[in-house]
C-alpha cells in the first residue's frame, strides 16, 4: 500500500460499495437485470432443471449473456448520439435482447446448431460495447479525441479484469472456508453449494464490480469523464514496449519466414496455417491499438510500430486469404471456417480504413468493424450457419453424384466400391447435418425411415468404422427417491454396477456370477451350467426410454441426442420367469446409460446399476 492510498480511503470505498452498485444499476438497469436473471438461471441449473424446461433455460441463459453486453452497447451508443433519453434507451435494449432470444429459440434443438450463432452474437455484443467505449464524445477536441476514447476503453477493460479478479478471490475464499468447515468441523457441504458460490461470484459480483468501474469511465455526462493523464501510466508503457510490440514483431517475422519457405518450396501446407496466421495478425492489430498513447507521447518504438505495422499486413493477409480459399475448396464452408472468412474480410476493411483515413482511424475502428461482422455473420441468409448448410449440402450431393449414388433425386448405394477417403467424407457430411438437427434439409435424398446419420450411412452401404458414426447417450434414472425393494420370494439381494470402461462380470461367491451381455444381464447361479443361466432382458426398458424421449421432442426422433430423463420404477424393473428348477431373478435398475444413434435398434448399454434379487432352487 502506497502513502497516496490511505487506509481511510480504502475503508470509505468498501463502505460505499452498496451505493455504487445501486448507482450502476440505475445507470444500466437492463444489463443488471440480465446479470441477475442469468445468475438465478445458473443456480436453477445447478439444483436441477426439469427436462421439459431444459431447452428454454439454456436459451434464456445464453440470451442473458448476450443481453448484458448488448444493453451496454445500446446505452453507450445511443447516449453518444444524443438521440434518446434513458427510458427510451432501456426500451431499445430490451427489444434487441428479445429479438436475440427469439432467434436463438427458433434454431433447431441441437447444441451444435445453437453454439456458433451464440458465439458470434456473444463476441459481437462484447466488441460493440467496447467499440462505443472507445469512441470519443462528439464534442471532444479533434487533437485529443482518440486519446479520450482510448483511455475510456482502457478503464472499461481494467474494470472488467479487476472485477473478474475480485470475483475469483471472493469465490475462492468462500470455497476454502466451506472446505475447512467440511474437513475440520465435520459440517458436510453439498457439491451444489460450491457450484452456487461460483455462480454468484461470476454472475453477480463480477458484473456489478465491472459496471461500477464502467459507469465511472463512461458517465452519463461527458464532462464528468476522468481527465486524460499527462503521461501514459507506467504499467501500460512497460506492457506495450516490453511485451506487446516485441511479441507482435516476432509473430510477424515468423509469418514472413514461413512465406519465404513456401516461395522456396520448403513448406507446402497452406491450409493448416490459416488459424495461426489470423491469430498473429489479430494480435498485431491489438498491439497497434495499445501503442496509441505512447506514440502520441513521443515514444519512438511505439510510433515506429504504428507507422510500420499497417504496411506489413497485406502480404500475410494475402496468404491467409489463399489458405482459407484452399480449405473452402476442399471441404466447403463451416461455422468455424466462417470465423476465418470474417477475419479476412475484417483485415481487408481495416487495411482500406488505414489507407484512406491514416491516423484518423482511431482505436475504435478495428473493434467496431469486427463486432459488426460477427453480429451480421451469426444468422440470416448471409450468415455463417446458412452458408455452411448450403456448402455442405452441395458437397454431399457432389460426392454422391461423383460415385453414381444418385438416382431420380434419391441416394442409393454405389455399384462400384467407393474409396475409403470418400466414404469417410460422406459419413462426415451426414454427421454434420445430424449434429445440428438439420437432417430435414437432406431428407428428400433418403427413405422416410432413415432419419439419422448412422442409418443413412448404412443405407448407402458405406464401409466405415462404427466410431465414424455419431454416438449419443440417453441417461436414464429411476423416478423419485429410492424406495424399499420388495424381497418376498427371493433369498439373495446384491447391488450391481457395470460400465463400458470397467468389468462386465461381477462374481458373488457361493451365490452367482452376473454379466452384462449386450442389452441383457445374465445371472449364472453358483455351480450351475451356462445353459441354466437366467437372462434379464433390458430391451423393454430401452424401448420405454426412447418412447419417453420422443415424447419430449414432439415425436422427432432425430432430436433425441444426449438427454437425461427419469422413468417410473416399475418400468425400470425386469424379471425372469420360468427359470431352471424354479430359480428366478429380478433387477430394479437405478441408473442406465444407453449409447445410440437416434433409434432404439442397435442401441447399446454403457452403464447399468441397480439392485438384483435372486431366488435359488
Amino acid at each position: 500500500m502506497t502513502p497516496s492510498t490511505p487506509l481511510s480511503a480504502i475503508v470509505a470505498a468498501l463502505a460505499s460499495q452498496p451505493s455504487t452498485w445501486i448507482s450502476a444499476a440505475r445507470a444500466v438497469p437492463v444489463a443488471v437485470a440480465c446479470a441477475v436473471l442469468g445468475t438465478l438461471l445458473g443456480i436453477w441449473m445447478v439444483l436441477g432443471v426439469p427436462d421439459v424446461l431444459a431447452l428454454e433455460t439454456t436459451i434464456a441463459l445464453m440470451t442473458c449473456g448476450i443481453g448484458f453486453f448488448a444493453a451496454l452497447a445500446m446505452d453507450w451508443g445511443l447516449r453518444r448520439q444524443g438521440w434518446w433519453p434513458r427510458p427510451a434507451r432501456v426500451f431499445g435494449s430490451a427489444v434487441v435482447i428479445i429479438v436475440a432470444g427469439a432467434t436463438l429459440y427458433a434454431i433447431p434443438d441441437h447444441p451444435d446448431a445453437r453454439l456458433f450463432p451464440y458465439i458470434y452474437w456473444q463476441a459481437g455484443a462484447i466488441l460493440m460495447a467496447l467499440y462505443y467505449a472507445l469512441r470519443p464524445p462528439k464534442e471532444a477536441p479533434e487533437e485529443k479525441a482518440h486519446l479520450i476514447g482510448w483511455y475510456a476503453g482502457e478503464r472499461v477493460l481494467v474494470s472488467a479484469a479487476m472485477g473478474w479478479g475480485l470475483a475469483t478471490l471472493l469465490g475462492g475464499g468462500i470455497v476454502v472456508a466451506l472446505l475447512a468447515c467440511d474437513e475440520l468441523l465435520g459440517l458436510p457441504v453439498a457439491t451444489e453449494v460450491y457450484e452456487i458460490v461460483w455462480v454468484l461470484a461470476y454472475g453477480i459480483v463480477w458484473p456489478m464490480a465491472f459496471l461500477v468501474g464502467a459507469t465511472q469511465a463512461m458517465p452519463e455526462e461527458d464532462h464528468e469523464r476522468p481527465a486524460v493523464p499527462e503521461r501514459t501510466p507506467r504499467w501500460i508503457a512497460v506492457a506495450v514496449t516490453w511485451a506487446l510490440i516485441p511479441l507482435a514483431l516476432l509473430y510477424m517475422a515468423i509469418l514472413y519466414v514461413y512465406l519465404v519457405q513456401i516461395v522456396l518450396g520448403v513448406a507446402t501446407d497452406w491450409g493448416s496455417i490459416a488459424a495461426l496466421n489470423a491469430a498473429y495478425l489479430g494480435f498485431g492489430v491489438g498491439a497497434h491499438m495499445a501503442a496509441l498513447p505512447l506514440a502520441r507521447q513521443g515514444n519512438w518504438f511505439a510510433a515506429f510500430y504504428r507507422r510500420v505495422f499497417p504496411w506489413t499486413v497485406p502480404l500475410p493477409l494475402l496468404a491467409l486469404a489463399w489458405a482459407v480459399w484452399i480449405r473452402l475448396f476442399e471441404y466447403g464452408i463451416t461455422e468455424a471456417r466462417g470465423l476465418l472468412i470474417i477475419a479476412v474480410i475484417w483485415l481487408v476493411l481495416l487495411c482500406v480504413a488505414w489507407l484512406l483515413k491514416g491516423q484518423r482511424a482511431g482505436p475504435a475502428t478495428p473493434v467496431g468493424l469486427l463486432g459488426i461482422l460477427l453480429v451480421l455473420g451469426a444468422q440470416g441468409p448471409w450468415g455463417a450457419p446458412e452458408l455452411s448448410f448450403l456448402s455442405q449440402e452441395r458437397a454431399l450431393r457432389g460426392l454422391l453424384d461423383q460415385h453414381g449414388m444418385l438416382e431420380d433425386g434419391r441416394a442409393v448405394p454405389a455399384e462400384d466400391e467407393v474409396p475409403k477417403e470418400d466414404q469417410r467424407r460422406l459419413v462426415h457430411l451426414l454427421t454434420y447435418f445430424h449434429e445440428r438437427g438439420t437432417n430435414y434439409r437432406i431428407a428428400e435424398l433418403f427413405p422416410d425411415g432413415e432419419i439419422t446419420a448412422a442409418s443413412r450411412a448404412r443405407a448407402l452401404d458405406l464401409d466405415v468404422p462404427a466410431a465414424m458414426t455419431t454416438q449419443q447417450t440417453l441417461h436414464i434414472y429411476a423416478d423419485g427417491a429410492r424406495e424399499v425393494v420388495p424381497v418376498s420370494g427371493f433369498d439373495t439381494l446384491v447391488t450391481v454396477s457395470f460400465s463400458e470402461s470397467g468389468e462386465r462380470t461381477a462374481v458373488f461367491e457361493d451365490v452367482a456370477s452376473v454379466t452384462l451381455d449386450g442389452t441383457a444381464v445374465t445371472v449364472t447361479l453358483d455351480g450351475a451350467e451356462d445353459s441354466a443361466s437366467l437372462t434379464l432382458d433390458l430391451t423393454p426398458v430401452i424401448a420405454a426410454a426412447f418412447a419417453a424421449a420422443e415424447e419430449d421432442t414432439d415425436g422427432e426422433a432425430d432430436r433425441i441426442g444426449d438427454r437425461s430423463l427419469s422413468l417410473p420404477r416399475d418400468v425400470l424393473t425386469v424379471e425372469t420367469e420360468g427359470g431352471p428348477d424354479g430359480a428366478s431373478a429380478r433387477l430394479a435398475v437405478e441408473t442406465l446409460r444407453v449409447r445410440h444413434d437416434g433409434v432404439a435398434d442397435g442401441a447399446t448399454l454403457s452403464h447399468v446399476s441397480g439392485t438384483l434379487l435372486i431366488a435359488r432352487p
